[in-house]
């Protein structure tokens, strides 16, 4: 999983986020739940114009292992991915507004590409993760201090997986051995069927040679016959 930083300003005062960016990558799914042990906020995310990317969120059990893994304190957002693609929209904004009033969580519709309502939904948690926090007791100011250190807060994203490259090479290798093998079979019937018909052309040469034989006896009989009916005239 790809660990990402980001400094913004909140209040007057630098923040540096911690993003833990989850998806696309299958094979650490199951180690997720440690990177919930000190996030102080949920990023979850899916396509609008992608059915199953919604389905997993509201399938999977993404939102039973926040809930389990952390404190009630810990923030969180529904992002509703590629708003920018209207005419492309497979999922409904009243649904991802339902799925997110029924886990607790601010719902925006975002554009990654276009950056439409990405930097409000972040400064949006970061405002709903300083309200949770406990407040610092107030110290006298130090005057060797020239600035203050800006605050550190980890987040957590969580997506429908995307194949990776070595998913992708995995894949692509299956599906040449498949292929290899359909091909294998596909010419063993070919030839299987060659061979019957070979077999079909032998059985009808031997049965138009059974035809003439019989026709060839047939006149034989004929003519013995007649042969037979002059001598008994005479």
């Amino acid at each position: 999983m790809d660990l990402k930083t980001k400094t913004v300003e909140l209040n007057g005062k630098e923040v540096i986020l911690q993003i833990w960016d989850t998806a696309g990558q299958e094979r650490f799914h199951i180690n997720i739940t440690s990177c919930f042990r000190d996030t102080a906020g949920i990023i979850m995310v899916y396509d609008m114009t992608d059915e199953k990317s919604f389905e997993y969120l509201n399938s999977s059990n993404c939102v039973h292992n926040v809930q389990e893994n952390t404190s009630e304190d810990v923030q969180k957002v529904l992002l509703a991915n590629k708003c920018d693609l209207d005419d492309k929209q497979m999922v409904c904004k009243e649904k991802g507004e339902s799925f997110a009033q029924e886990n607790g969580m601010k719902f925006f519709e975002t554009s990654a590409k276009t950056n439409i309502n990405v930097d409000t939904a972040i400064l949006t948690l970061l405002e709903d993760i300083f309200e949770k926090m406990p407040r610092k007791k107030a110290t006298k100011p130090n005057p060797s201090v020239q600035a203050a250190e800006p605050e550190s807060v980890a987040v957590t994203t969580l997506a429908k997986p995307v194949p990776t490259n070595s998913d992708t090479d995995l894949l692509r290798r299956e599906i040449q051995a498949l292929a290899s093998e359909t091909k294998g079979k596909l010419d063993e019937v070919l030839k299987n069927q060659r061979c019957l018909l070979t077999r079909m052309d032998k059985i009808e040469a031997k049965q138009m040679d059974m035809e003439r034989s019989v026709m060839f006896l047939s006149d034989t009989i004929d003519d013995l016959l007649k042969k037979n009916k002059v001598l008994t005239s005479e």
